[in-house]
């Protein structure tokens, strides 16, 4: 059941991958002399990069908030970082593999300033605080709409760190030696994570039936 929950975001997998993937079939030849040209002095070479990419950085951000004030921040805090790392970006990998992971380590951040922030609220006056509209910002009907919202509250009751494995190894795909390197964990401490989140997981689904 647990799994089933999980594939079941195969349709958000896809419709958040799919600018990343359309832009690298047809750009990402070119991203590298953009980079070169940015790394010798042309401030303006990083322009050229944004205006491929930053709808999409858009797109992946709303994962971690459906706020969009929330997710325009997230957006510009992944636009200033690269800005600022740009200089030491190595072509080993794709840049678009380097720029997701920069917008998953700032919306795993957002994630653990919010569950400090609702700790530190006092119980009796979180109620005052609506809970997140997960699907504002989906395009899903009927079913699909239902089994979504299904899926994020039970993935609001995770850790942050539970709920961004799950979401790198079960809806991106990566290898938990990926998710490990995406994230700068190592990689026990990524099994660890996982088997920790998709226990819990299990539990809450169970509680649920």
């Amino acid at each position: 059941m647990t799994t089933a929950i999980l594939r079941h975001h195969e349709t958000e997998r896809r419709e958040m991958k799919k600018g990343w993937i359309t832009i690298v079939e047809s750009k990402q030849e070119d991203d590298h002399e953009v980079i070169a040209r940015f790394q010798k002095g042309d401030a303006a070479a990083y322009d050229e990069l944004m205006l491929r990419y930053q709808d999409s950085v858009a797109v992946h951000m709303r994962r971690f908030s459906s706020v969009p004030e929330v997710v325009e921040d997230l957006t510009q805090i992944v636009v200033i970082r690269a800005y600022r790392s740009l200089d030491n970006y190595e072509p080993r990998a794709p840049f678009i593999s380097w720029l997701r992971t920069i917008a998953n380590r700032v919306g795993y951040e957002h994630w653990r300033t919010e569950a400090r922030r609702i700790k530190c609220i006092p119980l009796h006056d979180r109620d005052e605080f609506p809970a997140a509209d997960h699907h504002a910002e989906n395009d899903l009907t009927d079913d699909n709409e239902k089994r979504y919202n299904e899926l994020m509250k039970v993935m609001d009751m995770l850790k942050p760190a539970e709920r961004q494995t799950l979401y790198l190894m079960y809806v991106d795909g990566l290898s938990v030696a990926e998710t490990a390197a995406t994230m700068g964990w190592n990689v026990a401490m990524t099994k660890m994570r996982a088997y920790r989140a998709r226990k819990k997981l299990r539990a809450i689904v169970t509680r649920q039936l």
